[in-house]
């Protein structure tokens, strides 16, 4: 768990789904959760090291990993150009909406067998959907 500094007192980072972390956030409704996008990623990074080559290019893992790694892509570029945390704010409100709605759009896709692996992961991020997004409302919340 990350606390973040003093500009955002009411926002937790967390790098896991401990269910004592969605308490707290029910218990408290100015709190809010951010879920580490990284963890979210490296569900489905490790079914893709799976993918046989054939059926890699048009695979729904494929096509998650590569959105996920979008957002990745504008935070590296944000780092790379020195943004301090108020700065963030613009760029991430005009370059990343569309990304979560893409994003979305493939993990409620009907197709995934909750049984198999893909399905576990599709569901792991369907149910923190909602807390890996509040980095979007503020410049000083990794993702």
């Amino acid at each position: 768990m990350k606390r973040r500094n003093n500009h955002e007192k009411n926002i937790i980072q967390t790098e896991t789904s401990f269910k004592g972390y969605t308490k707290l956030n029910k218990n408290n409704p100015k709190i809010k959760l951010q879920r580490c996008f990284t963890h979210a990623r490296r569900r489905f990074y490790h079914i893709d090291k799976t993918l046989p080559e054939e059926n890699y290019f048009w695979s729904s893992v494929k096509k998650i990993l590569d959105i996920i790694g979008k957002l990745f892509n504008l935070e590296s570029i944000y780092k790379k150009e020195n943004l301090i945390a108020p700065d963030l704010l613009k760029p991430r409100s005009q370059e990343h909406p569309i990304i979560p709605k893409e994003l979305e759009a493939l993990l409620f896709n009907p197709i995934y067998i909750l049984g198999l692996a893909l399905g576990g992961a599709v569901s792991y991020a369907k149910k923190v959907k909602l807390k890996l997004s509040t980095f979007l409302s503020s410049g000083y919340i990794e993702i």
